[in-house]
């Protein structure tokens, strides 16, 4: 029983949606640059975490991925703009 409803949950998520509202959020916390706090950080780490879940899940979710506005500079910023190391560290086991 346990297994048919975690299936169930599953399969009524809108992956598309929920990639761009992660992307945004992440995006959004990245701009604050020197303004950013520790539960920022961890929206960052855990958001991007579940990001790459759900492309890993959902294959085609990679063609939004691009689709983002600007995703090299979401990369870029993450991975070199960032003061923060452990983002810089998140977004390097992320992305490669």
């Amino acid at each position: 029983m346990v297994g048919s409803i975690s299936e169930h949950i599953i399969s009524n998520i809108d992956y598309k949606s929920l990639l761009h509202k992660i992307m945004s959020l992440i995006a959004q916390v990245l701009d604050k640059r020197g303004k950013m706090i520790f539960e920022d950080k961890l929206i960052v780490e855990n958001t991007l975490s579940l990001m790459v879940g759900c492309i890993l899940h959902k294959n085609e979710l990679l063609n939004d991925f691009y689709s983002f506005k600007n995703p090299e500079q979401f990369v870029i910023n993450g991975l070199l703009d960032c003061e923060h190391d452990r983002i810089r560290e998140v977004f390097k086991s992320s992305f490669g």
